[in-house]
C-alpha cells in the first residue's frame, strides 16, 4: 500500500511540473505505456513460457537485494559496490552487466515493496522522464518538429521492449539523457553547467556498465559532432582545428581501451564468438548465417550485411513468431518511408532546416552526419555479432528511434510544404 501512495503521489509531483498545455498529452502518453506493459508481460506469459525471462532474473535478483538491505546492511553493501558474500543466491551473478542493471533496479524494488508491477511502473516513470527531456530538448531546438519528436516516443518497438524490469529502459535513458545533456551543454547553455556535465558522466557510467557497446557508440557519435561543430566555426584557425581533432582522436582511441572486448586486435574474435553463440541459441529460420570468420578482412566483406539486419531484419517473409511479425511491420514501414525519400531527392538535412536560419543548419549538418555513423556503427555490430531476428527486434532500440526520428522529419517537412503550396494556389 505504501508503494502505491508513493507511487501515485510521485505521478502527481511530475505532472504538476509539466506545463498545464501538455498535462493531457502526457497523461495519455501513461496510459499507452501502461498498456504496453500489460501487452509486454502477456506476450511473455503467452509465448515465451517455456524459459525464465531475462527480466524477471532481474527482478528476482533486485529482491535478492532488497532482503539483503533489511536483513543483512553490512552484506548488502558489499554486494551492492563490490562482490556478492553469498553469491550462490543470486541467479545473474556470472553474468556482470545483468547483474549490475539488477542493481538498478533495486531502487524500485525497494519502493514497490517487492512487487513485480509497481516496480515496473515506477520504471515506465523513468522512462517517460527521459521522454519528456528528449522531446522538450529537441523542440526547443527544432519548434516545429512536434509530430516527428512525439511520433518517435510513441514507436512500438521502443514502448514495447522498453517495458517491466528490461535493461532496454536503461539503455534508452541513458542514450537520451547523454543526448539531452549534449545538446544543452552546447547549445543550450544551461544555468547548472558543471551539474550537467557530472550527470552526462554518471549516465555514461551507467550505460557502460549495462551496455558497454552502446556507451562507446553514443560517447563516439558526440564526439563527431563536436568535431564537425568545431570546424563549420569560424572562430578558431586551421591549427587550432586540426589540434581539436587530434585530440577527439585521442579520446576516441582512449574509450576503446575501456573495455578489453572493444580492443582492435580483439574485436573480431569478439564479434564471431558472439556470432557463433546466437546461431547455435537460435531455432531453425530465425537467424542468418553470415559465414563470418574472426577477423578484419571477413568482418568488412560481411558489413553490408550487418548493417541491413541491424536495420531492417525482419522484414515480413521472415517471421517465425508475434514479436517477429510486428517488428516486420514496422521494419516494412520505415523500409518503405526511406525508399520514398530517396525517390523524393531531398536530402534530410537541408529539407529539415530550410525555413531556418544559418545556424540551425549547421546544427542539422553535424547531428545528421554523427547520427548516421551512431546509426550505421551499431547496425553493423549488432548486425553482426546477433544475426538473430528476434534479438535484433530487441537491441537496435538504442538506435532505431534515431533513423526514425530523421525519416518521420523529412517527411513532416515535405507534407508541410506540400499543404503551403496547395493554399497558395
Amino acid at each position: 500500500m505504501i508503494g502505491w501512495i508513493t507511487f501515485i503521489a510521485l505521478c502527481s509531483i511530475l505532472l504538476w511540473k509539466i506545463p498545464a498545455s501538455k498535462r493531457n498529452l502526457w497523461a495519455f502518453l501513461f496510459l499507452y505505456k501502461s498498456v504496453f506493459l500489460w501487452f509486454f508481460f502477456y506476450v511473455h506469459q503467452k509465448y515465451y513460457s517455456h524459459y525464465l525471462w531475462d527480466f524477471w532474473l532481474i527482478f528476482l535478483d533486485a529482491c535478492h537485494l532488497n532482503d539483503l538491505f533489511w536483513q543483512n546492511l553490512n552484506d548488502f553493501w558489499q554486494t551492492f559496490l563490490f562482490q556478492p558474500s553469498h553469491p550462490e543466491i543470486f541467479y545473474l551473478y556470472e553474468q556482470p552487466r545483468a547483474f549490475f542493471t539488477a542493481k538498478l533496479f533495486f531502487f524500485f524494488v525497494l519502493l514497490a515493496q517487492k512487487n513485480w508491477l509497481l516496480s515496473s511502473m515506477f520504471a515506465l516513470l523513468l522512462y517517460l522522464i527521459a521522454s519528456y527531456h528528449l522531446s522538450e530538448t529537441l523542440l526547443q531546438l527544432f519548434p516545429k518538429l512536434k509530430i516527428s519528436v512525439y511520433a518517435v516516443i510513441c514507436l512500438p518497438s521502443l514502448t514495447f521492449w522498453t517495458s517491466g524490469t528490461s535493461k532496454e529502459i536503461w539503455l534508452l535513458t541513458c542514450v537520451w539523457g547523454m543526448v539531452v545533456l549534449h545538446l544543452q551543454i552546447f547549445y543550450l547553455h544551461p544555468k547548472a553547467l558543471w551539474r550537467s556535465i557530472l550527470l552526462l558522466f554518471f549516465l555514461f557510467f551507467i550505460l557502460w556498465k549495462v551496455k558497454y557497446y552502446y556507451a562507446f557508440g553514443i560517447a563516439f557519435a558526440l564526439l563527431i559532432e563536436r568535431l564537425i561543430s568545431f570546424w563549420q566555426s569560424k572562430k578558431y584557425t586551421k591549427k587550432l582545428k586540426w589540434a581539436f581533432s587530434l585530440l577527439i582522436l585521442i579520446m576516441i582511441v582512449l574509450l576503446s581501451f575501456l573495455h578489453p572486448n572493444l580492443h582492435l586486435d580483439f574485436f573480431p574474435k569478439v564479434l564471431y564468438e558472439n556470432y557463433q553463440i546466437t546461431l547455435q541459441a537460435s531455432e531453425q529460420g530465425s537467424a542468418v548465417n553470415l559465414g563470418l570468420e574472426p577477423t578484419w578482412k571477413s568482418c568488412l566483406l560481411n558489413s553490408y550485411k550487418g548493417t541491413w539486419l541491424g536495420i531492417f531484419a525482419p522484414l515480413p517473409w521472415e517471421i517465425k513468431n508475434l514479436t517477429m511479425l510486428l517488428a516486420s511491420i514496422e521494419n516494412t514501414i520505415l523500409l518503405l518511408l526511406i525508399i520514398g525519400a530517396m525517390v523524393a531527392t531531398r536530402p534530410f538535412a537541408p529539407s529539415l532546416l530550410k525555413r531556418g536560419g544559418k545556424g540551425e543548419l549547421k546544427l542539422a549538418i553535424s547531428l545528421l552526419i554523427a547520427s548516421l555513423l551512431f546509426i550505421g556503427l551499431m547496425a553493423t555490430f549488432l548486425g553482426l555479432s546477433s544475426p538473430n531476428f528476434g534479438a535484433l527486434s530487441r537491441y537496435r532500440i538504442g538506435f532505431s528511434w534515431l533513423l526514425w526520428l530523421w525519416v518521420a522529419t523529412f517527411w513532416e517537412n515535405w507534407l508541410q510544404r506540400k499543404i503551403k503550396n496547395t493554399r497558395k494556389n
